[in-house]
């Protein structure tokens, strides 16, 4: 039973499944929630640059949805706001935020092992 609850540090090792190349900065609208299909996230630019949110619930795992008040989940009722918060509904923490960097070749590369702040811009 005690080695059940003891667990040894296993070092982190980021695998290419936790990187997500999702095009170039041009390619996402200003002002505007973007969906990128297969990435289950969301783009945000503006003129400070881009912002990456998870599109996934923080209730059961379900792909939310943009809407004119933010975000909801059309499996759980949760809604979101603008920024990501829970409003109402079974979820109670955030979706989150993602890190992101623009590669040599301009395209953007999410790291899903990173969170930050929705503070956190990349400037484009």
């Amino acid at each position: 039973m005690l080695a059940a609850m003891l667990r040894l540090p296993f070092p982190r090792v980021r695998s290419q499944s936790d990187l997500v190349k999702i095009g170039r900065a041009v390619d996402y609208p200003l002002y505007r929630y973007t969906f990128v299909p297969g990435s289950n996230l969301f783009v945000y630019r503006d003129r400070k640059g881009v912002r990456i949110l998870s599109a996934i619930c923080t209730h059961l795992g379900c792909v939310v949805r943009a809407s004119e008040s933010g975000f909801h989940c059309p499996c759980h009722g949760s809604l979101f706001d603008h920024h990501g918060d829970p409003l109402s509904g079974p979820a109670g923490r955030p979706l989150e935020w993602y890190h992101a960097e623009r590669a040599l070749d301009g395209v953007l590369v999410v790291d899903l092992t990173r969170r930050v702040s929705r503070h956190r811009v990349l400037k484009v």
